[in-house]
């Protein structure tokens, strides 16, 4: 494993500590699917880069896909953070 997907890995699981802990099983599931689409993005960003059809009709840059998994990635585990400690105890 390179040291990208080992990084992606301790983020994602950090987050889904973070989910169940004080969100409980309902946010950990809804975590689980945004990260299961961002970590695809960020392990496999040439295959992911494929255009779907419809008005897109080229591929991605690879390393464009794989920024913006990483962004997302990075983004919901601070805004995830930020609402926890919101929350009042």
């Amino acid at each position: 494993m390179n040291l990208e997907r080992i990084a992606s890995l301790l983020v994602t699981a950090f987050q889904l500590v973070l989910a169940w802990k004080f969100g409980g099983v309902k946010m950990l599931l809804i975590l689980l699917a945004f990260d299961v689409v961002l970590l695809a993005e960020i392990w496999f960003s040439e295959a992911m880069g494929d255009y779907f059809g419809g008005r897109i009709t080229t591929q991605s840059p690879a390393v464009m896909v794989k920024w913006a998994g990483w962004i997302f990635l990075v983004g919901l585990t601070i805004l995830l953070i930020l609402g926890l400690g919101m929350r009042k105890p």
